[in-house]
C-alpha cells in the first residue's frame, strides 16, 4: 500500500512540475502554448488529477474506513490513472469533435469547462465511458462495448 501511495504522490508532483515544463518548452520552442495544446493539455491533466484523487479516496476508504484493504487490487491503482488520461483525451476529442458540445465554436474551446469535465472523467472513467459510448451510438451507430452492457 505504501509503494501505492508513493506511486500517487510522484503522479501528483509529475503533473505539478508538467505545468512548469510546459511553459519552459514553449518559450525554449519559439511558440505559445495555446489554443488547441493548451485545451488538450489541460483537459488531459485534470482527467489524470481525478483519476488519482480517486485512487487516494479508495485507498483511504478500503484501508482506513472499511479496513478491507485487498492487495489484489493494487494493480488498479497502478492502471487507474493511465485509464483517466485516456479518457481524458477521449473526452477532449469529443469536445473538439462537438460530440460534447460546451460552446458553438468548437474551435474555441473553453479550457475552464473542458478541464472540469477532464477532472469529472477522471473521477469517474466508467461512466464517462459509457457516455461517450451511447453518444457514439446515437450519432453513428456504433454498437456498445461489453462494458456498457454490465
Amino acid at each position: 500500500m505504501k509503494k501505492i501511495i508513493l506511486y500517487l504522490v510522484i503522479i501528483i508532483i509529475s503533473l505539478l512540475a508538467a505545468i512548469k515544463f510546459r511553459v519552459n518548452i514553449g518559450t525554449f520552442f519559439h511558440y505559445e502554448f495555446n489554443g488547441i495544446f493548451k485545451s488538450l493539455f489541460f483537459t488531459i491533466w485534470s482527467a489524470t488529477l481525478g483519476s488519482v484523487f480517486y485512487c487516494l479516496r479508495a485507498v483511504y476508504e478500503n484501508k482506513s474506513v472499511r479496513k478491507n484493504w485487498d492487495p489484489d487490487w493494487e494493480v488498479w491503482y497502478y492502471i487507474r490513472p493511465i485509464t483517466g488520461s485516456i479518457i481524458g483525451f477521449a473526452v477532449w476529442l469529443a469536445i473538439k469533435s462537438g460530440l460534447l458540445i460546451l460552446s458553438t465554436d468548437s474551435s474555441n474551446i473553453n479550457i475552464w469547462a473542458s478541464s472540469f469535465l477532464g477532472f469529472i472523467a477522471g473521477l469517474n472513467v466508467k461512466n464517462i465511458q459509457l457516455l461517450l459510448e451511447e453518444i457514439m451510438h446515437k450519432k453513428v451507430g456504433l454498437s456498445k462495448s461489453n462494458q456498457s452492457k454490465n
